[in-house]
């Protein structure tokens, strides 16, 4: 069965950004502080209101889409030490912090495993000066497999995932198929198109290898 050996298209690495997690005990989430203001500042909104230089701001909640107003300060400058670039952080409902991730995060990828990925896109978290006066670039790559390919898992191997084509089988492949077992039986053809058998490139043995720039594997070994 394919499905038994692809985990989908739809399964592709790291998403480009910061990880929308709880922060790592090495990073730190500066404090928020804010100043009181004159009576002029106060700012109101039905049912709330907001004092101590605060402002109504009003959002939609990502979760469930809901809009909602509360009170708002805006965080001041975060100071990230030696070995730290400053970024952001969701947690909660959505709500976003401020935070410092260290420069050498595991899930900071900037190249494609060799494992037949190729990099789709890259993107910039931080451009700027750190902490001594260091002048940083620091960017991330999103790596998939490339078009006429399925990811094949193999358990034991360096990597739990490589990048296998459907058709044009190389030297030490075999053509498989795999047949979806629903569509034999199913009573709507609109729902089920095409050929209920799917054929699939495999190793006869060994492990796909793939040139040094990634993309498709040139042999089995």
């Amino acid at each position: 069965m394919l499905s038994h050996l692809l985990f989908g298209a739809a399964v592709i690495g790291l998403a480009a950004g910061f990880p929308q997690v709880s922060a790592p005990p090495s990073s730190t989430i500066a404090p928020i502080t804010s100043t009181t203001p004159p009576p002029s500042a106060i700012t109101t909104a039905p049912g709330l209101t907001c004092t101590g230089g605060s402002t109504v701001k009003t959002t939609t909640e990502c979760t469930y889409g809901h809009t909602y107003s509360y009170c708002y300060s805006a965080p001041p400058p975060l100071s990230c030490d030696s070995g730290y670039f400053p970024g952001t952080i969701q947690y909660g409902h959505c709500e976003e912090g401020q935070i410092c991730y260290p420069v050498d995060a595991s899930w900071i990828t900037t190249t494609c495993p060799p494992n037949g990925e190729t990099a789709y896109t890259t993107s910039t978290l931080f451009s700027g000066t750190l902490a001594g006066g260091v002048s940083t670039v620091i960017s991330v790559v999103q790596c998939a497999c490339g078009d006429g390919q399925y990811y094949s898992w193999q358990s034991e191997s360096p990597y739990s995932v490589y990048c296998m084509p459907f058709a044009d089988c190389v030297a030490g492949m075999t053509t498989s198929y795999s047949t979806n077992d629903y569509c034999l039986t199913v009573t709507t053809p609109s729902y089920c198109s095409g050929s209920v058998s799917t054929p699939y490139c495999a190793c006869a043995t060994g492990l796909p290898q793939y040139p040094a720039e990634g993309g498709a594997p040139t042999t089995c070994a």
